[in-house]
């Protein structure tokens, strides 16, 4: 009994990293096999590993000699905003997507979207290492210059990752059309803009974890 669930739970793993490197490698592929999955598992890996990095980013922000209970409130309440956003997101993807005419399930949006969430974990990693190992202001020297340019890329190819897994979810977690995935984002994007600046009005986040 412990060894076969032993090794369901190593098959599970290896099924993640699996769809993790899919998601990198070949992401039309991937998304499409876990729009037919609809795995729950990556949403709570993927939850835990955003759990982490809130908790190392609030320590470097206000530091460990802070209060226990400064530090837990800061970080439920960006966890809790963190996965609100995803609830939010993910059901009005499903909710506009049916109006267009999507005919997936909102199991497999959960599923889809829940991996877009690993190049803004990666890029705000990331970025509060280098906050920590180069803390702003940076020089006008020639390594400042060459970290400026080579954050710029990086960003870039983060963001393009991001916006490609959206356009995946609605085309197989909804099973969209390219026209109706248009049509979609048209909607769904300017409500996007107007809840993130409320939230930056709330002074939640500053940049948007989505």
């Amino acid at each position: 009994m412990l060894v076969t669930l032993s090794l369901s739970i190593v098959k599970l793993f290896l099924d993640f990293t699996s769809d993790v490197w899919g998601m990198l490698n070949h992401p039309y592929q991937t998304t499409r096999s876990v729009a037919m999955k609809k795995p729950l598992l990556p949403i709570l890996i993927i939850g835990s590993l955003v759990w982490v990095y809130l908790t190392f980013a609030v320590v470097v922000k206000f530091g460990l000699s802070t209060g226990g209970l400064f530090l837990t409130f800061n970080l439920g309440r960006l966890f809790y905003s963190i996965a609100a956003t995803f609830l939010l997101i993910a059901i009005s993807m499903f909710v506009v997507g049916k109006l267009f005419g999507g005919k997936g399930q909102i199991q497999a949006v959960f599923a889809v979207w829940s991996f877009s969430y690993l190049p803004t974990l990666l890029w705000f990693l990331i970025t509060t290492i280098f906050y920590v190992i180069l803390p702003p202001p940076r020089t006008q020297s020639f390594f400042g210059q060459l970290f400026s340019i080579f954050y710029l890329f990086l960003s870039l190819g983060l963001l393009f990752w991001k916006v490609l897994l959206y356009f995946l979810t609605l085309r197989h977690a909804m099973r969209l059309t390219l026209w109706q995935t248009i049509r979609t984002t048209f909607v769904l994007w300017p409500l996007y803009i107007a809840y993130f600046l409320f939230l930056n009005r709330l002074e939640i986040f500053k940049i948007p974890f989505v």
